[in-house]
């Protein structure tokens, strides 16, 4: 039994694994297109949500098999949830990546740069945070996990920045309101990938840790209890 269990958990970190490469991928893959204003590369992004969401079902599928056919505990237990939890915040990522997508191809189409105001640092920043949340993730490593929860005051920060700075600009130009909304959806979609990740980077602390982190003060979080 302890045989078969170990190979299904073998299988299902692999299938895991892919998911958080192909997320990963698919989002620095995003950045790119949208500095170069790639229509193709940006229409291609959005079609790998779907593949995205068939292994976020799939994983979900291994995760409550192994739940119900071997009932493990403790360390493995934790590594299951969390694993579940950290799944499903992958999917909404993805999701959230074919939504910046689709709102680049409209500025692109209206032949308005994609990366302006604060979106290029955002962006940058957001990517760290993805990078060190899959790395933390596969390598088990508590520090990443920290770094990734005490950038996302950073992203929040920002986003409220761009309201102010869109309001302005929508004050002197209202004719490009429809532009100024899609630059405000796509910094809204950038600060909820580095929720997400932050998400992840406290689910791999309770898998690692036992301990529920979420919700807690951020300052409390990188003090030393992780």
């Amino acid at each position: 039994m302890h045989r078969h269990f170990e190979r299904e958990l073998k299988r299902l970190l692999d299938l895991f694994a892919n998911l958080c490469n192909l997320v990963e991928k698919n989002f620095s893959d995003l950045l790119g297109a949208m500095e170069k204003m790639d229509g193709q590369t940006l229409e291609f992004i959005k079609k790998n949500d779907k593949i995205i969401d068939e292994n976020e079902i799939l994983i979900e599928e291994e995760c409550l098999k192994i739940l119900a056919l071997y009932q493990p505990v403790a360390g493995d237990l934790r590594q299951i949830v969390a694993i579940l939890k950290i799944n499903n915040d992958m999917e909404r990522i993805g999701d959230l990546t074919a939504n910046i997508a689709s709102r680049s191809l409209s500025l692109q189409k209206s032949n308005l740069p994609i990366l302006k105001y604060l979106i290029p640092e955002m962006a940058f920043n957001v990517k760290k945070m993805l990078k060190d949340a899959v790395d933390s993730v596969l390598q088990k490593k508590l520090d990443l996990a920290v770094q990734v929860c005490s950038l996302d005051d950073e992203i929040d920060k920002m986003h409220a920045k761009m309201y102010q700075v869109l309001q302005g600009e929508f004050e002197k130009n209202p004719a490009l309101f429809t532009a100024y909304m899609n630059y405000i959806s796509i910094s809204r979609f950038l600060e909820r990938i580095a929720d997400h990740t932050t998400n992840i980077a406290e689910d791999l602390l309770y898998m690692l840790e036992g301990e529920i982190f979420r919700h807690r003060e951020r300052i409390e979080l990188g003090s030393g209890n992780a």
